[in-house]
């Protein structure tokens, strides 16, 4: 079989270096977002060991035991930290081989995809995608191929969390082409304006594309895995 060939980053994807770390052991500054990779082990157990992943991290951030951390829903189901640590905000994804969590000092929102073409189906983009999502697809395509459209849907999933709407947000409508993005009302349409949410693309891995999108004028992305204290 054939060697398959890596996935080249889109305009604006970052090339990122991973540093293996513990939590606790950088500090966090108020610019700056964290992202911590992990790897999933067993597709069966992706929720458990985000979960233990998540506990972990927040520990370091909270100076407490990861049992100790509490964490809480926002009105729209948004997991948040109970206070006194809600200043520190956080937001999970995983897929295919990997998990990520984000840590910030304001709002924030990553997500990441495993590549599988299959599901990079023309039919997805014309249901889900904005006219100007399907304007940046069809631009990165030439270049990034079959990652370009998983970027992009990284790119979408990444403002609806960072937003607070979550999946269940109105998906189709919520366009994430630009550079920066602006808030949402109620409903989940685009208001008039600054546009606060910053945008940072990047790679886990050559098959993994994610997103982070942050409440930031400037965003300074540091990038970790995670070494378990337990191993």
């Amino acid at each position: 079989m054939a060697e398959r060939a890596p996935l080249i980053p889109g305009p604006g994807a970052a090339i990122t270096t991973w540093v293996e770390s513990v939590p606790g052991e950088a500090g966090i500054g108020p610019a700056e977002v964290h992202v911590w990779r992990f790897p999933l082990g067993h597709p069966g157990s992706s929720n458990v060991a985000s979960q233990s992943a998540l506990r972990e991290v927040l520990s370091g951030y909270t100076r407490t035991v990861p049992r100790e951390v509490e964490i809480v829903r926002a009105p729209r189901g948004k997991p948040m930290l109970a206070p006194p640590s809600a200043e520190v905000h956080f937001n999970v994804s995983h897929s295919g081989n990997w998990g990520l969590i984000a840590v910030a000092l304001f709002a924030v929102g990553v997500d990441v995809e495993q590549v599988r073409p299959k599901r990079a189906a023309p039919a997805l983009a014309n249901r889900f995608l904005t006219q100007g999502e399907r304007e940046l697809l069809k631009q990165r395509e030439a270049t990034s191929g079959e990652t370009a459209f998983f970027m992009i849907w990284t790119r979408k999933e990444a403002y609806l969390k960072a937003v607070g709407f979550g999946l269940s947000g109105p998906f189709s409508h919520v366009d994430s082409s630009g550079s920066r993005l602006p808030d949402l009302d109620e409903h989940g349409h685009q208001l008039a304006g600054d546009t606060p949410w910053a945008v940072e693309e990047f790679f886990v891995d050559d098959r993994h594309p994610a997103t982070v999108v942050t409440r930031a004028k400037q965003l300074a992305l540091r990038s970790f895995t995670l070494r378990r204290s337990d191993v």
